[in-house]
């Protein structure tokens, strides 16, 4: 970070916690700014801070520490027999890396993911502006793959940023029109491949919530290390959290 210019950091008001009912959420953030923004980015994604437009934020929720910074270490990553299957069965897919730029035909999809899987959130509210800003306000490397199927129709985008040891995905959705396909699942299994094939070492996925049924499928990933007391560890190696169990990623 600058010598020049202390880098400050803020923490949101309580709000209700979009993940466990009943709890409050706070989160501490700072801006990305200038020529140091992809080497702060850096620092703070391997101290479990993640990305959204150009801030980076982290949970300082009172008395919970339920939102686990999780990764996958793609040399050593071992599919499951379901996840071999998916892999598999979508030899069809074609996946192209495009500029972080919006589209309507990607907006379009976004709406019917949000409607189907998210109709209660404040994403379920965005407008093609509000999209597009997610999409192209981003002050780091970032990268839209955009997956297609055999006719060429938009099943999948995965917008995800670049980091020195590594790829985060920041925000995937895709097409809930045929559920046996489970895009969701595809598209982390392909940028686990993607990720290996940069030399890079892990795929960032955010945050693994135990006890909340959205999130709790990330530490099927394995061999997954987690973040506690400052230490990546192996999800393996730490004692279990409290455990809900998982949902498809369909």
């Amino acid at each position: 970070m600058s010598s020049h210019r202390p880098q400050l950091f803020y923490t949101t008001d309580p709000s209700p916690c979009p993940y466990l009912p009943g709890r409050l959420e706070r989160k501490v953030m700072t801006e990305l700014l200038g020529s140091e923004a992809d080497m702060l980015h850096d620092r703070l994604s391997r101290a479990g801070f993640r990305r959204s437009h150009g801030i980076v934020y982290a949970p300082v929720c009172s008395h919970c520490q339920s939102c686990i910074p999780i990764r996958i270490p793609v040399a050593a990553f071992l599919p499951d027999r379901t996840m071999r299957r998916i892999r598999r069965s979508h030899g069809d897919l074609r996946v192209a890396e495009r500029p972080n730029i919006a589209t309507g035909e990607q907006y379009a999809l976004f709406r019917l993911y949000q409607e189907s899987r998210h109709g209660d959130g404040d994403m379920a509210l965005m407008g093609l502006d509000d999209y597009q800003t997610m999409i192209e306000t981003s002050p780091v490397e970032t990268s839209l793959f955009e997956f297609r199927n055999e006719e060429g129709r938009l099943v999948c985008v995965s917008l995800v940023d670049h980091l020195s040891d590594g790829l985060s995905a920041v925000y995937t959705f895709y097409s809930l029109s045929e559920p046996k396909r489970s895009y969701g699942t595809a598209s982390i299994l392909w940028l686990i491949e993607e990720t290996n094939r940069r030399g890079r070492n892990f795929l960032y996925l955010g945050y693994w919530v135990p006890g909340s049924r959205k999130m709790a499928y990330k530490s099927r990933f394995a061999p997954a290390e987690i973040l506690r007391n400052g230490l990546w560890k192996r999800l393996s190696e730490t004692p279990d959290p409290e455990r809900a169990p998982d949902t498809p990623l369909i």
